[in-house]
Protein backbone atom coordinates (compact mmCIF):
# COMPACT_ATOMS: atom_id res chain seq x y z
CA UNK A 1 0.00 0.00 0.00
CA UNK A 2 2.93 2.07 1.07
CA UNK A 3 4.74 1.71 -2.24
CA UNK A 4 1.43 2.08 -4.02
CA UNK A 5 0.29 5.69 -2.83
CA UNK A 6 4.94 6.37 -3.15
CA UNK A 7 4.17 5.54 -6.90
CA UNK A 8 1.04 7.57 -7.18
CA UNK A 9 2.85 10.82 -5.56
CA UNK A 10 5.52 10.71 -7.94
CA UNK A 11 3.66 10.23 -11.07
CA UNK A 12 1.11 13.45 -9.33
CA UNK A 13 4.49 15.22 -8.59
CA UNK A 14 5.83 14.93 -12.09
CA UNK A 15 2.21 15.77 -14.19
CA UNK A 16 2.63 18.88 -11.65
CA UNK A 17 6.17 19.85 -12.86
CA UNK A 18 4.84 19.02 -16.58
CA UNK A 19 2.16 21.03 -16.22
CA UNK A 20 3.99 23.79 -14.84
CA UNK A 21 7.10 23.39 -17.38
CA UNK A 22 4.56 23.78 -20.46
CA UNK A 23 2.92 26.44 -18.60
CA UNK A 24 6.08 28.51 -17.98
CA UNK A 25 6.92 27.64 -21.84
CA UNK A 26 3.51 29.32 -23.13
CA UNK A 27 4.26 32.19 -21.47
CA UNK A 28 7.71 32.87 -23.03
CA UNK A 29 6.82 31.17 -26.93
CA UNK A 30 3.19 31.09 -28.15
CA UNK A 31 2.03 31.53 -31.82
CA UNK A 32 1.02 35.01 -31.16
CA UNK A 33 3.32 36.48 -30.10
CA UNK A 34 5.59 35.71 -33.28
CA UNK A 35 4.63 38.63 -35.16
CA UNK A 36 4.95 40.06 -38.66
CA UNK A 37 6.52 42.89 -39.94
CA UNK A 38 4.77 45.96 -40.63
CA UNK A 39 5.36 44.45 -44.22
CA UNK A 40 7.40 41.66 -46.03
CA UNK A 41 11.03 43.54 -46.18
CA UNK A 42 13.35 42.83 -49.51
CA UNK A 43 17.03 43.05 -47.25
CA UNK A 44 19.75 45.01 -48.18
CA UNK A 45 22.89 42.55 -49.04
CA UNK A 46 25.59 44.55 -49.97
CA UNK A 47 27.14 44.15 -46.23
CA UNK A 48 26.50 40.81 -45.47
CA UNK A 49 29.08 39.04 -48.40
CA UNK A 50 32.59 38.91 -46.92
CA UNK A 51 34.95 39.71 -49.79
CA UNK A 52 37.53 37.28 -49.00
CA UNK A 53 34.56 34.46 -48.29
CA UNK A 54 35.01 31.37 -51.26
CA UNK A 55 31.25 30.39 -50.09
CA UNK A 56 28.08 31.60 -48.48
CA UNK A 57 25.41 29.44 -46.93
CA UNK A 58 21.78 29.83 -45.87
CA UNK A 59 18.52 27.84 -45.88
CA UNK A 60 16.42 30.85 -46.14
CA UNK A 61 14.72 33.49 -48.55
CA UNK A 62 16.28 37.02 -48.51
CA UNK A 63 12.72 38.48 -47.67
CA UNK A 64 12.21 38.65 -44.04
CA UNK A 65 8.49 38.58 -42.53
CA UNK A 66 8.60 38.04 -38.78
CA UNK A 67 9.91 38.46 -35.29
CA UNK A 68 9.77 37.55 -31.42
CA UNK A 69 9.27 40.65 -29.00
CA UNK A 70 10.40 38.49 -26.18
CA UNK A 71 13.81 37.05 -26.07
CA UNK A 72 15.24 37.09 -22.93
CA UNK A 73 19.20 36.71 -21.81
CA UNK A 74 20.24 33.21 -22.43
CA UNK A 75 18.14 32.39 -25.18
CA UNK A 76 19.55 31.10 -28.64
CA UNK A 77 18.31 30.72 -31.96
CA UNK A 78 20.00 27.85 -34.06
CA UNK A 79 20.26 27.02 -37.99
CA UNK A 80 21.79 23.93 -39.72
CA UNK A 81 24.54 24.80 -42.36
CA UNK A 82 25.57 22.77 -44.69
CA UNK A 83 28.35 23.22 -46.68
CA UNK A 84 27.35 20.65 -49.62
CA UNK A 85 25.67 23.69 -51.26
CA UNK A 86 29.67 24.89 -51.81
CA UNK A 87 30.66 22.11 -53.80
CA UNK A 88 32.70 18.81 -53.51
CA UNK A 89 34.79 18.40 -51.67
CA UNK A 90 34.11 20.81 -49.08
CA UNK A 91 35.60 19.70 -46.29
CA UNK A 92 37.77 20.87 -44.00
CA UNK A 93 35.49 24.25 -44.25
CA UNK A 94 37.13 26.95 -42.65
CA UNK A 95 34.07 29.13 -40.99
CA UNK A 96 34.75 33.11 -41.45
CA UNK A 97 32.13 34.81 -40.30
CA UNK A 98 28.18 35.22 -39.76
CA UNK A 99 25.75 37.45 -41.04
CA UNK A 100 22.78 38.59 -39.23
CA UNK A 101 19.64 41.16 -39.63
CA UNK A 102 17.66 42.51 -36.49
CA UNK A 103 14.25 43.96 -35.81
CA UNK A 104 14.04 46.78 -32.99
CA UNK A 105 11.08 48.83 -33.77
CA UNK A 106 9.03 47.83 -30.43
CA UNK A 107 11.48 50.20 -28.27
CA UNK A 108 14.33 47.40 -28.61
CA UNK A 109 17.75 48.38 -26.64
CA UNK A 110 20.47 49.05 -29.76
CA UNK A 111 23.23 48.10 -29.61
CA UNK A 112 22.86 44.39 -28.53
CA UNK A 113 25.39 42.26 -26.83
CA UNK A 114 25.03 38.83 -28.51
CA UNK A 115 27.47 35.70 -28.85
CA UNK A 116 27.44 33.85 -32.36
CA UNK A 117 28.42 30.38 -31.84
CA UNK A 118 28.94 27.44 -34.40
CA UNK A 119 27.98 24.11 -33.17
CA UNK A 120 28.45 20.78 -33.86
CA UNK A 121 25.82 18.27 -35.43
CA UNK A 122 25.93 14.67 -35.55
CA UNK A 123 27.51 13.51 -39.30
CA UNK A 124 24.33 13.67 -41.37
CA UNK A 125 21.69 13.96 -39.33
CA UNK A 126 20.50 17.53 -38.13
CA UNK A 127 17.16 16.19 -36.02
CA UNK A 128 19.97 14.98 -33.20
CA UNK A 129 20.17 19.18 -32.93
CA UNK A 130 23.81 21.46 -31.49
CA UNK A 131 25.90 18.66 -29.58
CA UNK A 132 28.85 20.37 -28.66
CA UNK A 133 29.58 24.04 -29.00
CA UNK A 134 32.55 24.53 -31.16
CA UNK A 135 33.54 27.92 -31.06
CA UNK A 136 31.56 31.01 -29.38
CA UNK A 137 32.71 34.65 -29.37
CA UNK A 138 30.41 37.70 -29.01
CA UNK A 139 29.97 41.04 -30.54
CA UNK A 140 28.36 44.21 -30.09
CA UNK A 141 25.27 44.89 -32.81
CA UNK A 142 24.52 48.26 -34.12
CA UNK A 143 21.36 49.42 -35.37
CA UNK A 144 22.73 50.99 -38.26
CA UNK A 145 24.68 48.09 -39.52
CA UNK A 146 22.51 45.16 -38.04
CA UNK A 147 19.01 47.05 -38.13
CA UNK A 148 16.85 45.90 -40.89
CA UNK A 149 16.71 45.91 -44.15
CA UNK A 150 20.57 45.90 -43.49
CA UNK A 151 22.42 42.85 -43.20
CA UNK A 152 25.81 43.05 -41.00
CA UNK A 153 28.90 40.43 -41.11
CA UNK A 154 30.73 39.60 -37.84
CA UNK A 155 33.73 37.99 -38.13
CA UNK A 156 35.31 35.33 -35.89
CA UNK A 157 38.48 36.67 -34.55
CA UNK A 158 40.15 33.32 -35.91
CA UNK A 159 38.22 30.95 -38.18
CA UNK A 160 36.29 28.30 -36.93
CA UNK A 161 37.43 25.03 -38.59
CA UNK A 162 34.41 22.16 -39.24
CA UNK A 163 34.81 18.66 -41.11
CA UNK A 164 30.71 18.47 -41.56
CA UNK A 165 27.84 20.28 -41.56
CA UNK A 166 27.19 22.15 -38.23
CA UNK A 167 24.99 24.21 -36.44
CA UNK A 168 25.23 28.55 -36.14
CA UNK A 169 23.66 29.91 -33.47
CA UNK A 170 22.73 33.31 -32.26
CA UNK A 171 22.64 33.98 -28.22
CA UNK A 172 21.44 37.05 -26.16
CA UNK A 173 23.88 37.25 -23.79
CA UNK A 174 22.35 39.43 -21.40
CA UNK A 175 25.37 42.12 -21.37
CA UNK A 176 22.79 44.69 -22.71
CA UNK A 177 19.67 45.64 -21.24
CA UNK A 178 16.24 43.99 -22.50
CA UNK A 179 13.88 44.43 -24.37
CA UNK A 180 16.29 42.89 -27.44
CA UNK A 181 15.87 43.50 -31.06
CA UNK A 182 14.67 40.16 -32.66
CA UNK A 183 16.10 37.39 -34.78
CA UNK A 184 14.11 37.74 -38.17
CA UNK A 185 12.74 35.19 -39.82
CA UNK A 186 11.55 34.39 -43.27
CA UNK A 187 8.41 33.43 -45.36
CA UNK A 188 9.08 30.06 -45.92
CA UNK A 189 7.55 27.09 -43.25
CA UNK A 190 10.82 24.78 -42.18
CA UNK A 191 9.92 21.55 -44.35
CA UNK A 192 12.10 19.91 -42.26
CA UNK A 193 11.85 20.71 -38.42
CA UNK A 194 15.24 19.55 -37.79
CA UNK A 195 16.64 22.69 -39.75
CA UNK A 196 15.97 25.01 -36.81
CA UNK A 197 16.30 24.87 -32.98
CA UNK A 198 15.75 27.50 -30.34
CA UNK A 199 17.36 27.52 -26.63
CA UNK A 200 15.12 28.99 -23.83
CA UNK A 201 17.33 30.07 -21.18
CA UNK A 202 17.19 27.37 -18.38
CA UNK A 203 15.65 24.68 -20.87
CA UNK A 204 17.56 22.67 -23.55
CA UNK A 205 17.37 22.80 -27.35
CA UNK A 206 14.10 22.34 -28.96
CA UNK A 207 12.89 21.53 -32.22
CA UNK A 208 11.27 24.30 -34.07
CA UNK A 209 8.01 22.95 -34.34
CA UNK A 210 7.90 22.14 -30.87
CA UNK A 211 9.36 25.40 -29.34
CA UNK A 212 7.11 27.45 -31.24
CA UNK A 213 3.00 26.90 -31.30
CA UNK A 214 1.45 27.16 -34.94
CA UNK A 215 1.79 28.94 -37.61
CA UNK A 216 5.15 28.17 -37.32
CA UNK A 217 7.45 31.28 -38.17
CA UNK A 218 10.08 30.80 -41.32
CA UNK A 219 13.80 30.08 -41.05
CA UNK A 220 16.00 32.46 -39.09
CA UNK A 221 17.89 35.45 -41.51
CA UNK A 222 21.62 33.52 -40.88
CA UNK A 223 24.04 33.62 -43.45
CA UNK A 224 27.55 31.69 -42.58
CA UNK A 225 30.43 32.74 -44.79
CA UNK A 226 33.80 29.96 -45.58
CA UNK A 227 36.13 28.52 -47.44
CA UNK A 228 36.45 25.05 -48.97
CA UNK A 229 39.03 22.66 -48.46
CA UNK A 230 41.09 25.35 -46.07
CA UNK A 231 44.76 24.71 -46.08
CA UNK A 232 44.88 27.00 -42.49
CA UNK A 233 41.96 23.99 -41.04
CA UNK A 234 44.09 21.14 -42.69
CA UNK A 235 47.40 21.43 -43.80
CA UNK A 236 48.35 18.57 -46.30
CA UNK A 237 51.23 17.29 -44.55
CA UNK A 238 48.99 16.37 -41.85
CA UNK A 239 48.80 12.70 -43.67
CA UNK A 240 51.43 10.32 -43.72
CA UNK A 241 51.69 7.00 -45.56
CA UNK A 242 48.42 5.56 -45.66
CA UNK A 243 44.57 6.97 -44.73
CA UNK A 244 43.55 5.48 -41.69
CA UNK A 245 45.71 6.98 -38.82
CA UNK A 246 42.54 8.62 -36.97
CA UNK A 247 43.67 9.42 -34.01
CA UNK A 248 47.47 10.04 -35.56
CA UNK A 249 48.86 7.81 -33.13
CA UNK A 250 51.46 6.37 -35.84
CA UNK A 251 49.37 2.83 -36.27
CA UNK A 252 46.32 2.41 -37.64
CA UNK A 253 44.62 0.09 -35.01
CA UNK A 254 40.85 -0.09 -33.04
CA UNK A 255 41.46 3.28 -31.38
CA UNK A 256 41.40 4.64 -34.60
CA UNK A 257 38.13 2.67 -35.31
CA UNK A 258 36.87 4.18 -31.64
CA UNK A 259 37.65 6.97 -32.73
CA UNK A 260 36.27 7.90 -35.80
CA UNK A 261 32.52 6.13 -34.46
CA UNK A 262 32.80 9.12 -32.10
CA UNK A 263 33.45 11.62 -34.65
CA UNK A 264 30.48 10.50 -36.74
CA UNK A 265 28.52 10.13 -33.84
CA UNK A 266 28.65 13.74 -32.51
CA UNK A 267 30.76 11.93 -29.63
CA UNK A 268 32.99 14.73 -28.92
CA UNK A 269 36.27 13.19 -30.99
CA UNK A 270 37.96 16.16 -32.89
CA UNK A 271 39.88 15.22 -36.39
CA UNK A 272 43.15 16.17 -35.70
CA UNK A 273 43.94 15.35 -39.57
CA UNK A 274 40.82 15.02 -41.76
CA UNK A 275 42.63 13.15 -44.51
CA UNK A 276 43.67 10.73 -42.18
CA UNK A 277 40.13 10.00 -41.53
CA UNK A 278 38.96 10.30 -45.16
CA UNK A 279 39.95 6.37 -45.24
CA UNK A 280 38.12 6.18 -48.76
CA UNK A 281 39.95 9.28 -49.93
CA UNK A 282 36.12 10.46 -51.44
CA UNK A 283 36.54 13.80 -50.40
CA UNK A 284 34.14 13.66 -47.16
CA UNK A 285 34.57 11.45 -43.84
CA UNK A 286 31.05 9.75 -43.46
CA UNK A 287 29.79 5.91 -42.84
CA UNK A 288 31.41 4.44 -45.85
CA UNK A 289 35.31 5.55 -44.26
CA UNK A 290 33.77 4.08 -41.29
CA UNK A 291 32.91 0.52 -43.20
CA UNK A 292 36.09 0.44 -44.95
CA UNK A 293 37.94 1.23 -41.80
CA UNK A 294 36.42 -1.98 -40.36
CA UNK A 295 36.66 -4.06 -43.46
CA UNK A 296 40.49 -3.35 -43.45
CA UNK A 297 40.79 -3.92 -39.27
CA UNK A 298 38.56 -7.50 -39.71
CA UNK A 299 40.71 -8.53 -42.49
CA UNK A 300 37.85 -8.31 -44.81
CA UNK A 301 40.48 -7.20 -47.61
CA UNK A 302 40.03 -3.52 -48.25
CA UNK A 303 43.62 -2.06 -48.70
CA UNK A 304 44.13 1.45 -47.25
CA UNK A 305 45.14 4.28 -49.92
CA UNK A 306 47.82 6.41 -50.26
CA UNK A 307 47.41 9.96 -48.66
CA UNK A 308 46.62 12.20 -50.74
Amino acid sequence: MRQSITRSSIGLVALILSVGLISLLGTRVSGSAVEPLPEPITLVLHSAMSPNAGCTINNHSDTAMSYFRFFMAGDRIAAYMNPASCGSPQYPFEVESVSVTLFGEFGANWPVEVALEIWSAAVGDSCGGPITLVHSETFSLDLATYGIPNVGTAAFSTPVCVTAPFFVALRYTGGTPAPFPSVNFDSRMPGDTCANWAFAAGFSWTKWNQFWNNPLPGNPLFWVQGQTQSSFCAPTVCCAGTTGNVNVSGIVDLGDLSALVSYLTGGGFSLPCYAEANINGLGIVDLTDLSALVNYLTGGGYVLPNCP
